[in-house]
């Protein structure tokens, strides 16, 4: 009978407009009820309403019609016994759900998901992640719902990619795309601008626990894995020395004794640095300036230990100042006087703090370093971020002056200190 009754409304097309609408209504109210309104009705659709309710509705543009008065007018004929709500379920297939009741549907598929996530990495690395994000149900965990809600098969794997690289990872150095290839069969699986290498770094962070937020994203980057002992590029990412004796076990690196010898500054690549376990320095000190001018003509009219950043340090420069904090080598840094400059100024201090001196990085020197150079509005605001008191003084003045400082004019000072 109920077949019977959903062929007839959907033979008149005011009937089948009225299940769609309270169709609607049902998914709106998780119950059956409320009511719906009809417009732009034919002669044909007024007289199939008003034949099923028994009312005059002649000349009404909108009918207003309450699930409560169908089912009252289905009680009237041959369809009596049928329940409206069923004949609606049949109407959508069977598939109505409420908002609420897709909702339960939903929570419960996530906790199921993360339930079998739990169950297949027990007793591994990776658990202890897992673990927190379900838990804390925080940003890592927005995250991946966020996915699996798009696209559950491809968020599962990228979680098995990910935590499979996590319990797999090297345990001496390897190249990224290698290490990729090793875990997932794709070499650019955790390429930097892939999801792979999102994943994979919230991961590491999480393990790795520590404030990394003094360090440039891009050098972040570079950290982490490097922290794990994957590299990005061990060839290309290099920093430039002058006087610095490089050692593997107490055997003195002969690449670099040689350009010493010589008296030439070089790059020493990463995948050098990789393999050094000391480092001396002339007078146990190291001279780390941040513009390649001034670092040339310092090792040009001095004999020193010398090293340039070239702006914001990478990992090969973090690896070489770690080095040389490790072998009791005191850091000196000079850099310019701009926002940019004391940015990577209070990075460097935040990071060795008092294994790191500042030279001519004061108020004076800046004022004798000014140029015409105007800072704009956007620059003079990233200076809220500097953490080191030592440089708050500048700070202060420049917020002023709004001009830059360069450390060309500090030549002849850097020469006489050292």
């Amino acid at each position: 009978m109920i077949n019977e009754c959903l062929k007839y409304f959907k033979s008149k097309p005011v009937l089948l407009r009225l299940l769609e609408e309270l169709s609607v209504k049902y998914v709106s109210l998780n119950k059956i009820g409320g009511s719906v309104q009809l417009d732009n009705l034919s002669d044909d659709d007024i007289e199939v309403l008003e034949g099923l309710f028994s009312k005059n509705y002649h000349g009404k543009k909108v009918i207003t019609i309450s699930a409560k008065s169908l089912e009252k007018a289905l009680k009237n004929t041959k369809y009596e016994a049928i329940d409206l709500k069923e004949l609606i379920l049949l109407f959508n297939n069977g598939q109505l759900l409420s908002k609420k009741e897709k909702k339960n549907i939903k929570l419960k598929r996530e906790e199921e998901f993360f339930f079998e996530l739990l169950e297949g990495y027990k007793d591994t690395f990776a658990y202890d992640y897992l673990h927190s994000i379900v838990k804390e149900k925080g940003i890592d965990y927005q995250f991946l719902i966020k996915k699996f809600t798009k696209n559950e098969e491809h968020t599962k794997k990228l979680i098995h990619n990910t935590l499979n690289a996590v319990n797999n990872m090297p345990s001496e150095f390897e190249l990224l795309p290698v290490f990729a290839a090793r875990i997932t069969n794709d070499p650019h699986y955790f390429d930097l601008k892939n999801e792979g290498y999102t994943l994979l770094k919230k991961v590491l962070l999480f393990y790795l626990k520590e404030d990394l937020s003094y360090i440039p994203l891009r050098e972040q980057r570079e950290y982490i894995l490097y922290k794990y002992k994957i590299l990005i590029d061990s060839l290309s990412n290099s920093v430039l020395v002058y006087h610095v004796d490089g050692y593997i076990n107490k055997s003195q690196h002969k690449g670099m004794e040689g350009f010493n010898q010589m008296k030439e500054p070089y790059h020493i690549p990463l995948n050098t640095i990789n393999k050094l376990t000391d480092i001396k320095c002339h007078k146990s000190k190291i001279y780390v300036f941040e513009n390649p001018s001034v670092f040339a003509e310092i090792i040009k009219r001095k004999e020193v230990s010398c090293l340039c950043i070239s702006g914001y340090a990478n990992i090969s420069a973090y690896l070489l100042l770690d080095m040389a904090i490790k072998n009791n080598i005191q850091i000196i840094y000079a850099g310019d006087f701009d926002p940019e400059g004391l940015i990577i100024s209070d990075i460097l201090k935040r990071r060795y703090k008092e294994r790191l001196e500042f030279l001519y990085m004061d108020l004076m020197s800046y004022k004798k370093s000014l140029s015409d150079v105007i800072i704009n509005e956007k620059r003079i605001k990233s200076l809220d971020s500097i953490k080191s008191k030592e440089l708050y003084d500048i700070i202060n003045y420049m917020k002023k002056v709004r001009k830059a400082g360069y450390q060309e004019k500090l030549m002849d000072d850097y020469v006489n200190a050292i």
